[in-house]
């Protein structure tokens, strides 16, 4: 059992071969099977399928839609307007 990133990984050899992780040329231990993230390809046809299935669900239930959009109005509302006080009265040097 080693640790990796403060995760207990089972059934990992503990022979340089067999690591996880590998050593960069500048020092760094990287894992040896990080892949590349691509903003491309599967990722945006993810997406679209995520906001087409949310579109579904708001038009089925436009009460709920309406409720979460309200909520949502409030509580940004209230996080900026408690944020422009705090910001006048502590953030800002009195005047």
């Amino acid at each position: 059992m080693s640790l990796l990133f403060g995760m207990k990984v089972l059934g990992v050899n503990s022979s340089p071969r067999h690591s996880p992780l590998t050593g960069a040329d500048d020092g760094r231990i990287i894992p040896a099977n990080l892949e590349r993230v691509s903003m491309s390809g599967p990722f945006i046809e993810d997406i679209v399928r995520d906001l087409r299935h949310m579109g579904r669900g708001l038009r089925r239930s436009p009460g709920f839609a309406t409720a979460v959009v309200l909520t949502l109005a409030l509580g940004i509302g209230g996080n900026t307007a408690i944020f422009s006080v705090v910001d006048q009265l502590l953030l800002r040097p009195l005047p």
